[in-house]
């Protein structure tokens, strides 16, 4: 009786050391990505805005309404200097709906500003 108590816990453990050998190959095909906190930011930033009038009343209407913009970040929410863009800030010309508009910051097919400001090298930033 015990040599069959042997062989059957022999046998367990040489099909557990099967298995798992097995799990090990199957699983070192996939790659697991890791974030890298050093990684460079999106080159374009999506932003999402709401356009009212002084009384409170959203742009636009249904059928949208086409505004123009003009994004630059800088190093104070008031006066400051402007980090972004080193020149004049391109025009986007972007549809309003209902008081909401997006735009790509950075993104040149809406304007020629490409986004080449380090995000790591200030603390604060504020978009104007």
């Amino acid at each position: 009786m015990d040599s069959w108590r042997n062989l059957n816990t022999t046998i367990f453990f040489l099909a557990l050391l099967i298995f798992t050998s097995s799990f090990l190959v199957v699983f070192s095909f996939f790659e697991v990505e890791v974030a890298d906190a050093s990684s460079a930011p999106p080159r374009v930033l999506s932003y999402q805005g709401r356009l009212a009038d002084a009384n409170g009343d959203l742009l636009g209407g249904s059928s949208g309404t086409t505004f123009y913009f003009r994004f630059s970040i800088h190093d104070a929410s008031t006066g400051g200097t402007r980090l972004w863009p080193s020149g004049t800030a391109c025009s986007h010309a972007r549809v309003a709906r209902e008081g909401v508009f997006t735009a790509g910051i950075g993104d040149t097919a809406e304007c020629a500003d490409v986004l080449d400001f380090n995000f790591q090298s200030e603390l604060f930033i504020y978009d104007d």
